[in-house]
C-alpha cells in the first residue's frame, strides 16, 4: 500500500500569510507496529527549556496514545544511519551528520521542518518556540493531536500501529506566537 499527500500554499510572507509545504508519502515500514517500537527520541546534549519541553511533550502524548514508551537518549556520539531508527529533536549532531538541508521558511519566526531520511525522523525549527510547534504537527499526522487550550486537547487512543512517512513538512505560521495557549 502506498499513499501520498502533496500540497503547497505560498504566499507572500510580507503580508502575514502562512507559508507551508507538505510532501509524505507512505513507507512500508512503522514506528510503531503492533504496539511494539525500536524508536527513540534524540536530543542535544545541551537542550534548551524548548527542546526539554519538545522532548517531554513527545514522549508524554505518544504514551498517552498507544501505551508504549519512547525511550529518549542525547545526542552524544550520534551520527545519521541509514538503519537508526530516531526520531531527533532540534539541532542534534544527528541532524548536522543527515546532511539535510533546511528550507528558509522552517527558520523563520515559529517556523519549522520535519524531514525523513532513511528511518529517521528530523524535527527542526526556526527559532526556540519552532520545535514544539514541529512537535505539534508531527503528533498530529501520526495520532491526530489537536491542542484547544492549556489543558484541553485530543488524541486517538489505543494505537498500535503508525506507518513511517518520507515526510517534507515545511510551515512558517502567518501569525507569530499562534499556539500561545499552549503555555508559551
Amino acid at each position: 500500500f502506498t499513499g501520498c499527500v502533496q500540497f503547497n500554499l505560498k504566499n507572500d510572507t510580507n503580508n502575514n500569510q502562512t507559508t507551508e509545504t507538505v510532501d509524505q508519502v507512505i513507507t512500508d515500514r512503522y514506528i510503531l507496529n503492533n504496539g511494539l517500537t525500536d524508536y527513540k527520541i534524540v536530543s542535544p546534549e545541551n537542550s534548551n527549556d524548548y527542546e526539554k519541553m519538545a522532548v517531554s511533550e513527545l514522549s508524554a502524548l505518544f504514551y498517552e496514545s498507544t501505551g508504549v514508551s519512547l525511550e529518549s537518549v542525547k545526542d552524544t556520539n550520534l551520527t545519521h544511519s541509514p538503519d537508526a531508527k530516531y526520531i531527533s529533536i532540534g539541532n542534534t549532531t544527528l541532524f548536522e551528520s543527515a546532511n539535510i538541508d533546511v528550507d528558509d521558511e522552517a527558520t523563520l519566526p515559529d517556523g519549522f521542518q520535519i524531514t525523513t531520511k532513511d528511518n529517521t525522523i528530523y524535527l527542526v525549527g526556526g527559532n526556540k518556540h519552532g520545535v514544539v510547534f514541529g512537535v505539534y504537527e508531527f503528533l498530529f499526522r501520526i495520532i491526530k493531536f489537536e491542542q484547544y487550550s492549556v489543558d484541553s486537547y485530543y488524541i486517538e487512543k489505543a494505537v498500535v500501529d503508525i506507518p513511517l512517512y518520507n515526510y517534507n513538512v515545511i510551515d512558517s505560521p502567518d501569525i507569530s506566537g499562534h499556539m500561545a495557549f499552549a503555555g508559551f
